[in-house]
C-alpha cells in the first residue's frame, strides 16, 4: 500500500490546455488537456469554468498514451448569460497534481 503523498508539479504548469471552446449549439464549454511528464492511468482530470455570473466543473477519467496522460470529454453545461469564463485543467492521481494556466473561453452574447 503507497502511502507517499502526490507529487506537486508545482510552477511552470504541467497540464496543457489543447482546446477550450463554447458552443451556442450545445451550450456546454468543451475542453482537452494533457499532463506533460506524467504517462499513468487512474487518475482525475477537472475542468472549471469560472466568471463573474458563475462556476461549474466536469471530471473525466485520465488516460495515458505514449508520452502523456491525456484529459478528454471534459464538457461543462455553460449559458451565454454566464458570459466569457476562465477555464482551468487540473489533473489528480495518487502520485500526481497539477493545473494549467487560465484559458479564456469566449462567449458570444
Amino acid at each position: 500500500m503507497a502511502t507517499d503523498r502526490p507529487v506537486d508539479v508545482g510552477s511552470g504548469s504541467r497540464v496543457v490546455v489543447t482546446y477550450a471552446a463554447w458552443s451556442s449549439d450545445t451550450g456546454k464549454i468543451d475542453a482537452s488537456a494533457y499532463v506533460a511528464g506524467v504517462v499513468e492511468d487512474g487518475g482525475t482530470c477537472t475542468v472549471t469554468a469560472t466568471s463573474a455570473a458563475a462556476t461549474r466543473s466536469a471530471s473525466s477519467a485520465a488516460s495515458a498514451d505514449a508520452t502523456t496522460t491525456v484529459c478528454a470529454d471534459l464538457v461543462v453545461p455553460w449559458s451565454a448569460a454566464d458570459g466569457s469564463p476562465s477555464v482551468v485543467v487540473g489533473y489528480q492521481s495518487a502520485t500526481t497534481s497539477a493545473q494549467s494556466d487560465l484559458t479564456t473561453v469566449e462567449v458570444d452574447r
